[in-house]
């Protein structure tokens, strides 16, 4: 087992600084965590420590030189598990120890904290149902029988194979989550084959999309319902903006609308995102200036997670009302024009129209690897805007 700080640039900047690592490897595996950040001028590479301009120096420095310490006893260099090591390292324990609620709910906050809104509500429905089941769920009590119990007393509710899997995963997860943090706990593996007698038909999925007539229906469309208007518009904003999701576009800011371009970061990234930029087009401008409103953020509608989850479902249900009211047809062999349809509609349409995969993947502001970050901006503005136009037009 061995460990090292690294400075990582290539997950590029927060806040004008890099984030600084704890890496643990043994036998081709690797562990990294986050212990600080710090700046190229404020770090010394040969030494990895702090120089004293650091802002966070006396804290960075002992923490750091402890680590290194604690790294090289023969207590740690004899451990077999990176994620042990990291734990033994970092003196982690799980907060609510070996109690999986209450590691679920250290969890969910965790989650929240890196706007993962929608991972952490699934986690916390979830739970609900487990403690409807059982009232205190211990690490210990998590075995095969326990999970066969489970499933046996869901079936007998009605609940197909497909929910049942997902609350069991939901549990695998806050498992997971308390082995990783808790080094004294022991892993049973309790989730090995837990999934053998709940088979769910398998099927390639196939992206929905809407052709160019059915984005023309959507351009056209002229709605009695105020509200159903604004949905179908949000539907092509979000195409018209290189098929964003409906999250990014609801929380846009003032700030990332300059100079007729808008600056996006994908929500569901997480810590992972990166800044990149799209035109703004004519159309997109009709629409933006139609409901834009002054302040913080370029729509006035409410900004909290349920307030967002309220929007989403009410809009799904509206542009169905109005696909069937506009006679659109959803490619390849119909279903329901949903938010997420516009996402797949871009992408496959650019395909279509030979675009680059590439500059699919920048206009979309798809995840990057080290090599993409490494890369970035291959493709120059005038080569993204005359793509976007190619597509949306």
């Amino acid at each position: 087992m061995k460990a090292s700080i690294k400075l990582y640039k290539s997950d590029g900047e927060i806040d004008g600084r890099y984030p600084i690592k704890l890496v643990v490897t043994h036998k081709g595996k690797t562990k990294r965590e986050t212990i600080g950040k710090s700046n190229e001028k404020d770090w010394d590479q040969l030494k990895s420590i702090p120089l004293p301009s650091h802002f966070d120096y006396e804290y960075l420095y002992v923490k750091i030189m402890d680590l290194k310490t604690r790294a090289g006893m023969q207590s740690f260099i004899e451990l077999d598990d990176v994620h042990i090591g990291i734990k033994k390292l970092l003196n982690k324990r799980a907060p609510g120890g070996s109690n999986m609620f209450k590691v679920a709910e250290d969890l969910v906050r965790r989650l929240e904290d890196q706007n993962r809104d929608s991972y952490a509500f699934w986690i916390s429905n979830c739970m609900i149902q487990w403690r409807n089941f059982s009232e205190d769920i211990d690490a210990a009590h998590v075995t095969p029988q326990f999970l066969a119990k489970f499933s046996q007393a869901r079936k007998a509710m009605g609940n197909k194979n497909k929910t049942i899997r997902n609350y069991i995963a939901a549990l695998s997860v806050i498992y997971s989550h308390a082995m990783i943090m808790n080094a004294d706990l022991a892993d049973n593996k309790p989730f090995h084959g837990a999934f053998k007698n709940l088979p769910i038909p398998r099927r390639r999925v196939r992206n929905l999309y809407l052709s160019k007539e059915g984005i023309r229906k959507l351009e056209e469309a002229k709605l009695p319902y105020h509200v159903m208007q604004r949905y179908v518009d949000l539907l092509l904003l979000q195409f018209y903006l290189g098929g964003q999701n409906l999250k990014d576009i609801y929380h846009l800011k003032s700030s990332q609308y300059v100079n007729g371009r808008m600056y996006l970061r994908r929500s569901k990234l997480g810590a992972r995102a990166y800044d990149f930029d799209v035109l703004v087009c004519d159309k997109a401008k009709v629409l933006i200036d139609k409901y834009r409103e002054p302040g913080e953020y370029l729509f006035p509608w409410r900004k909290d997670d349920l307030g967002y989850r309220t929007f989403r479902r009410s809009m799904n249900r509206s542009i169905e009302l109005a696909q069937k009211r506009l006679g659109i047809e959803v490619e390849p062999k119909g279903g329901v024009l949903t938010v997420n349809v516009m996402r797949h509609t871009f992408a496959t349409l650019a395909k279509f129209e030979r675009i680059d995969v590439d500059i699919i993947r920048e206009l979309m502001g798809h995840e990057r690897s080290d090599i993409d970050t490494v890369y970035k901006d291959k493709f120059s503005e005038k080569e993204r805007d005359e793509s976007l136009i190619k597509v949306i037009t």
